[in-house]
């Protein structure tokens, strides 16, 4: 095989935010916006192309231009010295908390490893090259990105390693702030120490104090609305899969506060408008609010990106 061509859905999360670096539940839905890597082998060296720009290399190497050292990044988990060029494309908004980086790591892994002929557990592959870039992430965007099935979300729960198909009647918009946010720069991995500073307290019988302890409270919480959600979408009742993720955005905005005043606009813009229920989606700091929606209804805002649940990675023709 010499050229394939791979596209890879981004995500939306219904609930389950900033849980699964945590060991919890969570509960994406993968959306018909795409990366989109097209893969072809040379004789040597490393050519990336992007909408970004063009890196040229003799061989897999670190790279400063973060999009290329995801390219980087997967290459050495899959263990490729080169050979190749690799060119990326699609309409996945960078930036807005919609899984791109995620679906970059994922679209990059599958079309490298359908071109070299590798057999690899390609979720966890490309979760950990896009930590050895820097973000100190959980394995959600991944997951999703490669596992969903069109009409249902997705149950991941991290301590065990498994996922469910959850059935999923609604629709989904979402509203995007002027503003993107890195992951690297944002306070994502900040949250991501107090969380491991938390648990080390809670082990060793130390007092956690008042922020430490809003965190905890805010992922307990959470993994307990994903149960409550999941049992909402079984029943057909989506105004208390709504208020639950009412409830989410509360518990992120005052507990962990990763919400902003932008994210905070959009939320009360989508529920007067008619949303059943919204909440930031992603890390927070920034990006975009998910809004969920009754079965054929739309929301009446000039700005509203209506959305479908997608399937996971695929091959092109």
């Amino acid at each position: 095989m010499q050229r394939v061509r791979v596209r890879a859905p981004g995500r939306v999360n219904l609930l389950g935010e900033h849980t699964d670096y945590a060991g919890g539940l969570c509960l994406p839905l993968a959306i018909n916006r795409y990366v989109e890597v097209t893969a072809e082998k040379r004789d040597h060296g490393v050519r990336i192309e992007t909408s970004l720009g063009v890196h040229e290399a003799t061989c897999v190497e670190p790279c400063q231009l973060r999009w290329a050292a995801y390219v980087m990044a997967c290459c050495e988990m899959l263990g490729i010295e080169g050979g190749f060029a690799l060119r990326a494309a699609g309409d996945l908004p960078m930036g807005k908390g919609l899984g791109s980086s995620g679906a970059y790591t994922v679209a990059i892994t599958s079309a490298l490893a359908e071109l070299f002929e590798l057999e690899v557990d390609r979720v966890r592959t490309a979760w950990q090259a896009e930590r050895r870039t820097g973000v100190d992430c959980g394995i959600l965007d991944q997951s999703a990105s490669l596992l969903a099935r069109v009409g249902h979300a997705l149950l991941l729960d991290v301590t065990r390693g498994t996922h469910e198909h959850v059935p999923f009647a609604g629709r989904i918009a979402v509203l995007s702030t002027p503003s993107s946010r890195e992951l690297v720069s944002s306070g994502y991995n900040q949250r991501v120490r107090e969380w491991r500073e938390a648990e080390r307290r809670r082990r060793e019988g130390i007092e956690l104090g008042e922020t430490l302890r809003r965190r905890v409270e805010h992922i307990e919480r959470e993994n307990q609305r994903v149960r409550e959600g999941v049992g909402c979408l079984r029943d057909g009742d989506l105004e208390g899969f709504g208020s639950l993720m009412d409830a989410s955005h509360r518990s992120l905005r005052d507990l962990y506060e990763v919400s902003t005043p932008e994210l905070d606009a959009c939320v009360a813009r989508a529920r007067e408008a008619g949303a059943l229920g919204a909440k930031l989606t992603g890390a927070g700091f920034g990006g975009a609010v998910v809004c969920l929606l009754a079965p054929g209804a739309s929301l009446p805002l000039a700005d509203a990106l209506m959305l479908l649940p997608a399937a996971g990675v695929s091959s092109c023709s």
